[in-house]
C-alpha cells in the first residue's frame, strides 16, 4: 500500500512582503493524533520523495526556492537537489561533529545555500555559523533583546536574517525595524483591525459588491448586471474562465455565456475572488491563502455527503475577508446577507463547513495533531483525500492569483465585455 505523505507549504517573504520561498513542511504518520514524526530523517525523506513523484519540485514552490529541514545523517548522501532551487535548513537537534561539518563544507562547495533553523547561540553553534547563509530565529522563544544580541554576535559574518513565527502586524513591524530580511508567518492575514470606524471607499465599494453577489435569489440577469456595471471584473473574470482550468473546446467570449455554461454559484464564487484581490491591501501571500482556503474547502466538500462544494468555497474565501478589508469579521458579516450556515463556520468554525475550516486552518499550519483525522475519515476525507484536495488548491492558487492581479488598462465604456 502506498504511503500518504502529508505536507504543508508556508511562505518566506522579504521586506516588501513578496514571496520569495516557501518552506515545506512534511507529516508521514497521520494515523496517530501526535504532532510528531518518527524521525527527522524519515520526514524529510518522504517530503522529498513526495514532492517529486506526485507534483514536481516547481509545481509545490510554484517555481520559488524551497527551504526543506535536513537532519545531519543526510548530509552525506543528499538526494539529487538543485541548489538553485533548495535553501538546506539544519535543523537546530544537530550536533556539529568533524564529519557533519565536512558535509557541510562539501555541500557549500556544490552551490547550496545553507539555512540555520530555530537558531540558538550556543557553544555548538560557533563551529557552524561560518558556514551559514540565512539564520532563522524563532521571536516567539527568543525576545529582542536576545535577537538583537545575536545578530550583534554575528554582525561580521556574511548572513541574513529571518524571522520565524512572526504572527501579527506588529511583530512584522517590530522585525522590519530590526536587521530581519526575511519572515514567515501568518502576520498577512492577521493585520491591526480597525473597529467601529469606517471602511475606506475602495474597501466600502468592494464590500457593497460582495453583498451583492450574495443576495438571496440571485438569477443569471441580476448577475450579469452587477458584474458588467465593472469593466475590470467583467474581464478578469472572462480570464477566468477560459484559463487552463477550465478545459473547454471553444472559448467563452461573452459573460453571459460564461454565466450560462458555468452556473450563477460558480460565477458568484469567483467574482467574490476577484473583488476582493481587487484591493490594494492585499498582499501576494494573503490572495493565495484565501484562493488557497476557498478551493481546498470546496475540494473537500465534494467528498461530504450532504455538504455543498460552493458554500465551501465561499466559507474558505470569505474566512480572509477581515485581512482583506481591515475591519472585524463579526463587523463584515452583520451586514452581509451570507447563509447561516456560511456565518457559524466563520465565526465559531461551527458545522460541517466549520469543521472544514478548522482542519485547514490547521493544516496550514503543519498543525497536524489539532486534525481530527479519525472524525474526518468517518465523513469520507481519507488522507489521500485531504492530500490530493490540497495540492489541487495549490496548483489552482498558483495559476490563478497572476490573473488576478495583473494590471488592467481598460477604456472607460459600459460595452467593453457582453
Amino acid at each position: 500500500m502506498t504511503e500518504t505523505v502529508l505536507f504543508a507549504r508556508q511562505p518566506i517573504l522579504n521586506r516588501k512582503q513578496e514571496v520569495i520561498a516557501y518552506e515545506l513542511l512534511f507529516r508521514d504518520d497521520v494515523q496517530t493524533e501526535r504532532a510528531v514524526i518518527e524521525s527527522d530523517e524519515k520526514a524529510t525523506s518522504s517530503v522529498i520523495i513526495n514532492a517529486f513523484t506526485s507534483m514536481q519540485m516547481s509545481s509545490v514552490t510554484n517555481n520559488k526556492l524551497a527551504f526543506i529541514n535536513f537532519p545531519a545523517s543526510m548530509l552525506k548522501n543528499m538526494p539529487d537537489l538543485s541548489p538553485d532551487s533548495v535553501v538546506l535548513e539544519l535543523l537546530e537537534t544537530i550536533h556539529y561533529t568533524p564529519d557533519v561539518l565536512e558535509d557541510v563544507i562539501e555541500l557549500k562547495k556544490r552551490g547550496f545555500r545553507i539555512a540555520l533553523d530555530d537558531f540558538l547561540f550556543k557553544a555548538d553553534s560557533k563551529k557552524i555559523v561560518r558556514y551559514a547563509d540565512i539564520i532563522k530565529l524563532d521571536i516567539q522563544q527568543i525576545n529582542k533583546n536576545g535577537q538583537r544580541k545575536c545578530m550583534d554576535i554575528m554582525a561580521k559574518l556574511d548572513v541574513d536574517f529571518l524571522a520565524e513565527k512572526v504572527e501579527t502586524e506588529r511583530q512584522f513591524i517590530d522585525c522590519m525595524s530590526m536587521n530581519y530580511k526575511y519572515f514567515q508567518g501568518f502576520f498577512f492575514s492577521k493585520p491591526d483591525l480597525i473597529k467601529g470606524h469606517a471602511l475606506a471607499p475602495d474597501k466600502w465599494v468592494v464590500l457593497e459588491l460582495i453583498t451583492e453577489l450574495n443576495q438571496k435569489e440571485l438569477d443569471i440577469k441580476k448577475l450579469y448586471e452587477i458584474i458588467s456595471r465593472d469593466s475590470i471584473l467583467s474581464y478578469k473574470l472572462l480570464r477566468l474562465i477560459n484559463s487552463s482550468f477550465y478545459r473547454r473546446a471553444k472559448e467563452i467570449e461573452s459573460l453571459h455565456h460564461g454565466i450560462v455554461m458555468l452556473g450563477v454559484e460558480k460565477i458568484k464564487n469567483w467574482a467574490n475572488v476577484v473583488a476582493l484581490t481587487q484591493l490594494e491591501t492585499s498582499s501576494e501571500a494573503l490572495r493565495h491563502l484565501a484562493l488557497e482556503r476557498a478551493r481546498f474547502s470546496e475540494n473537500l466538500a465534494f467528498a461530504v455527503k450532504g455538504a455543498d462544494p460552493q458554500i465551501a468555497f465561499t466559507v474558505g474565501l470569505f474566512s480572509c475577508l477581515d485581512a482583506f478589508t481591515l475591519k472585524p469579521l463579526q463587523e463584515l458579516l452583520t451586514d452581509l446577507p451570507l447563509h447561516e450556515s456560511i456565518k457559524e463556520a466563520l465565526l465559531h468554525h461551527r458545522g460541517v463547513y466549520g469543521y472544514l475550516l478548522h482542519a485547514i486552518k490547521a493544516h496550514e499550519r503543519a498543525l497536524w495533531g489539532k486534525i481530527k483525522w479519525q472524525a474526518l475519515g468517518k465523513v469520507g476525507l481519507t488522507e489521500e483525500v485531504f492530500e490530493q484536495a490540497y495540492q489541487d488548491a495549490l496548483m489552482l492558487a498558483d495559476g490563478i492569483v497572476p490573473i488576478l492581479t495583473e494590471r488592467v488598462d481598460l477604456p472607460h465604456s459600459s460595452n467593453q465585455v457582453n
